[in-house]
């Protein structure tokens, strides 16, 4: 149980790894090839590049803001946790995207929301157009202007879908060994408890005086070494009973015992 439980945490953990990786590059992508589209404004454009990142099942949402905020592009899905949703870019937002210049995420109740930003390279000065750029130390990377967002948020359901599938794999596996080990269980303890019953009542009959019997030895384990050494034992009492005439059965207890009765009367009229 406690290795399912943590085997179920591990899927989870790599699903959602998997999930962010996947959301962070397809916010990515989206800023890249909406580059030209922010650039121009021109919102055929950019519903084209936003066309196929829509059509994943796991997009809920993808909002393109232009450089001022403005929503230049926008499809959203029909979830209900996404009515009163207000798109605005907010001023905390951007500001973080200014600073990191790279995409970041926020979880949500139902969704993982992702923020790109669109950058391009930044304008030449008209000294830098007519000399060249200045050189730069090895690793720099070339200035770039941020003119756009792009929004993207993805569904939780998928990871919940995935995550009851395995709960219920988990859980089919699991009622199917305890079934198979009860079965399993069962019939082995009708195997011994079978044998040690019948050797049970074979030795209570002994010990009534039914000397003739004897119990079938059908193994050669500890039972069957028990089943002979109990054969054995009622052998040896009934060739000791034959030999000195003592009563090797039932009856014979009987008529023992109805002689004693018989002489009782003479044995204490001898001792007056």
């Amino acid at each position: 149980m406690f290795h399912g439980v943590m085997d179920l945490r591990e899927h989870r953990r790599l699903f959602t790894e998997e999930f962010m990786r996947r959301g962070q590059a397809m916010a990515g992508n989206l800023a890249y090839s909406g580059e030209l589209g922010v650039f121009a404004e021109d919102r055929q454009l950019l519903e084209s590049s936003m066309r196929g990142v829509a059509g994943d099942p796991d997009v809920a949402y993808v909002v393109i803001y232009g450089e001022d905020g403005k929503i230049l592009a926008q499809r959203a899905g029909k979830d209900s946790a996404l009515e009163g949703r207000t798109w605005e870019l907010s001023v905390e937002e951007k500001g973080r995207l200014l600073l990191e210049r790279r995409p970041m995420s926020k979880a949500a109740r139902h969704f993982v929301e992702f923020l790109a930003p669109i950058q391009t390279e930044a304008a030449r000065s008209p000294d830098e157009t007519l000399l060249g750029r200045l050189p730069k130390g090895p690793g720099a990377q070339p200035e770039k202007r941020m003119i756009g967002v792009v929004r993207l948020g993805l569904s939780l359901s998928g990871i919940e879908q995935r995550m009851g599938g395995l709960v219920r794999l988990w859980a089919g596996v699991t009622v199917i060994f305890f079934l198979l080990s009860t079965i399993a269980v069962y019939f082995f303890s009708r195997r011994v408890t079978g044998p040690v019953k019948r050797l049970t009542e074979h030795a209570q009959r002994m010990g009534r005086g039914f000397l003739e019997e004897t119990v079938p030895v059908e193994t050669r384990d500890e039972i069957g070494q028990l089943a002979g050494t109990l054969n054995d034992m009622a052998h040896g009492r009934s060739r000791i009973a034959s030999g000195s005439g003592l009563p090797s059965s039932r009856s014979g207890a009987r008529r023992s015992s109805a002689r004693s009765t018989r002489s009782a009367p003479w044995a204490r009229s001898a001792a007056r």
